[in-house]
């Protein structure tokens, strides 16, 4: 059984509507969700169309025939109408109701009993407070742009005028309501399906029924049956959902990538695309495959070496990984930080903040500190380099660090204000030293070899 309810609204901001539909919010105060870094959140599942609006957003569409027709400029003017389809929970368990079914539906239902309306239809997979129930939203311009017929709800010659406004009565949401049903449970039929000895349309493919009668006695409607899903319906939901989780898995790693990475070249740091001169590689398959106990146990890496032995790229996997695993990574380095820090006094400690949001942070290239020349002093640098790790240790989430540092060096620094720090690294951080070859003389080397090729004993000046 559905729903139909119905909402009207005055504001004049038709792209809040698409917002709304594509975005989370909160199911009590009807604000936005957002994300540590302020933006909005997409929901997880959801389907969305425009009718009637040819090439442009549904908003730029609306506001066009408002200035064409000369309507909807007036504050206390209803702008548009939300219509709202709740199926039952046991709609998709019991009638073979899917996500994709319903968002064919809505459509259908739109273009039926909204015709000449620019409008949005949009399906989301669950209902208020996570009752689970399939609900198909619907917005439509309360302006017609088109002649349409007579429909037997409508009472004026106004109601199906080109240029004119749509009124929801309530012989309106009569009708509708009663629409809905019939709608809902009309099986689509192949060429060739076939009907039953029992009256029922079964599907010439896998020869299973395409619907069920309600249970003995019942009916809604005057109908005493229901959609039934099939065999090769079932695989093509199920392709279909598979496909749609990939989707959006893929829009979430991409997410994450261009929140968590300070440099586009850190999302070729892979696994798959290391040469497997890291004798260490190992160690960073198996943080990433006990991520879990890392997390819960705040256990980090210390990675140490010599300069281009690819601690980075060692850290960089371990990101690239997770994030494929849809865990929020940051990986950023300590001059990046400063730099942000001094450009943004006021909101510092909102930035750490963020910092500490993320469950794993990953900070490349930590040196002597003193080498940074910050502004406001070598000794403003090394406190809020102390206050970003400080604040990480409390926040009891994992740290990866790297650094050019010997583990001796780390262990006996220079002065206090560097001892704080490290201190605090070597108690968070498991020391893992990399001792690959230096793979930046190895790049210079191939190069040179290259273009002794290329120039293949020809003497040029430079």
């Amino acid at each position: 059984m559905a729903t139909f309810k119905h909402i009207s609204s005055k504001n004049a901001d038709y792209g809040a509507a698409e917002q709304y539909l594509t975005f989370e919010h909160d199911e009590f105060t009807m604000k936005p969700t957002l994300d540590e870094n302020g933006r909005l959140v997409l929901r997880d599942d959801y389907r969305i169309s425009s009718l009637n609006c040819g090439d442009e957003d549904f908003a730029i569409a609306c506001m066009r025939s408002n200035l064409k027709y000369g309507k909807n400029q007036k504050r206390e003017d209803v702008k548009s109408h939300h219509y709202i389809i709740s199926f039952d929970p046991r709609d998709a368990p019991d009638n073979g109701l899917t996500v994709d079914r319903a968002q064919a539906l809505g459509e259908e239902f739109c273009k039926t009993h909204f015709p000449g309306h620019q409008a949005l239809v949009c399906t989301h997979p669950d209902g208020h407070n996570h009752s689970g129930n399939i609900h198909v939203h619907i917005v439509i311009n309360s302006l017609r742009i088109a002649e349409v017929p007579l429909l037997p709800y409508m009472e004026r010659p106004a109601d199906t005028r080109e240029g004119c406004k749509h009124r929801c009565t309530d012989a309106a949401m009569e009708y509708n309501d009663n629409a809905i049903f019939r709608l809902a449970t009309a099986q689509e039929a192949e060429p060739e399906d076939y009907t039953g000895e029992d009256g029922l349309l079964y599907c010439g493919s896998c020869r299973q029924p395409k619907e069920a009668y309600f249970p003995e006695g019942k009916t809604f409607f005057g109908r005493d049956r229901h959609p039934k899903e099939c065999d090769c319906q079932r695989k093509r939901r199920e392709t279909l959902e598979a496909s749609h989780r990939e989707y959006k898995h893929r829009e979430e790693v991409e997410r994450l990538k261009r929140t968590g990475f300070t440099d586009p070249a850190m999302r070729e740091w892979t696994f798959e695309n290391d040469n497997g001169k890291c004798p260490q590689m190992h160690k960073a398959h198996a943080y990433v495959e006990c991520w879990e106990e890392m997390k819960a146990g705040n256990i980090g890496y210390l990675l140490w070496g010599m300069v281009g032995t690819g601690k980075s790229y060692f850290a960089g996997c371990i990101a690239n990984a997770l994030m494929e695993k849809e865990v929020s990574v940051c990986m950023t380095n300590f001059a990046l930080i400063l730099n942000d820090l001094a450009a943004s006094y006021k909101d510092r400690n909102e930035y750490i903040a963020r910092l500490c949001s993320f469950p794993l942070l990953i900070k490349a290239n930590c040196v002597r500190l003193t080498i940074f020349g910050m502004e406001r002093g070598t000794e403003y640098g090394l406190e809020q380099v102390y206050n970003v790790v400080d604040s990480r240790y409390h926040s009891g989430k994992p740290l990866i660090v790297t650094t050019n540092l010997t583990l001796e060096e780390l262990q006996n620094p220079e002065d206090t204000a560097h001892a704080r720090i490290y201190d605090r690294l070597t108690e968070m951080c498991t020391p893992v030293r990399i001792t690959g070859e230096n793979f930046r003389k190895a790049k210079a080397w191939e190069k040179m070899e290259h273009l002794k090729k290329l120039l293949n004993g020809k003497e040029i000046c430079l």
